[in-house]
């Protein structure tokens, strides 16, 4: 039996035709009210509450606290700019020489661009690579440091009191058979031969077996690779036109003048044969 209302519009409603008894619709009046003045999640539609990201919360107010965060968030959250180009980047200070900063800097606004990341983001990002790749180079260059004196002190002990001699030989060797694009670049062959010490030994070995006129003419006589006439003649003609080699030639004082007079002697009987 429905209940009897007074107000037509009540009488006639679909919902209030299933309770049959005033205490019925009252008890179920009560517990609305208790959901909607505690905010109950369930106030909220079956499919809605099943959701993921609803069921974590308990109550109406507690969800819309995450909206309104979440919100905050998202709206905080900085947008990568229109062109890798407009990445303002921080300049990294105090990194290795060598380290070509800027030419990584370019590489990685076109990697964050691609990525989405925002500026702050792409900047600290840059910054951490860049320190990172600047500690390998100096770990590298200490390690390399490390190997080169170790190598000095084997040696030395190996060739005793020769060690100075035997290096400025090899340098000497090494600079007159590169000739003149090495000839600034003696320290830095130093440095490279101390940090292989197994080239340093062989080399040693070979240096030792050469005199002193066939390193000399690595330089002059090595650089020009003479196999003809015409070869020889126009050798024949450099010296000529070049009055330090011609006083090298004719000046037996001259520290070159072994080997100047011997390339001079070697070219004029390529033109007799």
């Amino acid at each position: 039996m429905a209940i009897t209302f007074e107000t037509p519009e009540l009488q006639t409603s679909e919902a209030l035709k299933a309770f049959e008894t005033p205490d019925a619709l009252a008890k179920s009046y009560l517990e609305l009210h208790t959901k909607v003045s505690g905010g109950s999640i369930d106030l909220l539609p079956e499919e809605m509450r099943k959701d993921p990201t609803i069921s974590v919360f308990k109550t109406l107010p507690e969800l819309a606290k995450g909206f309104v965060e979440t919100k905050k968030l998202v709206g905080g959250i900085e947008k990568a700019p229109a062109d890798p180009k407009e990445y303002k980047f921080t300049p990294v200070e105090k990194v290795h020489a060598n380290l070509k900063a800027e030419a990584i800097q370019n590489n990685l606004r076109v990697l964050a661009h691609k990525h989405g990341l925002g500026n702050k983001a792409a900047d600290g990002f840059q910054q951490d690579v860049v320190n990172m790749l600047s500690q390998v180079m100096e770990k590298a260059d200490a390690l390399k440091k490390e190997n080169a004196q170790k190598t000095e002190t084997l040696l030395r002990q190996e060739w005793a009191g020769d060690y100075d001699k035997k290096v400025d030989s090899i340098v000497k060797v090494m600079v007159a058979a590169g000739g003149q694009e090495v000839m600034n670049e003696t320290e830095a062959i130093r440095t490279a031969l101390k940090g292989s010490p197994n080239f340093l030994k062989v080399m040693g070995k070979v240096v030792g077996m050469l005199s002193e006129d066939a390193i000399g003419s690595l330089g002059d006589v090595g650089d020009v690779q003479i196999s003809d006439k015409d070869g020889a003649q126009k050798r024949i003609n450099e010296i000529i036109a070049n009055p330090e080699l011609r006083s090298a030639i004719m000046d037996e004082k001259n520290p070159k003048h072994k080997e100047a007079k011997t390339e001079w002697d070697n070219l004029q009987a390529m033109l007799l044969k």
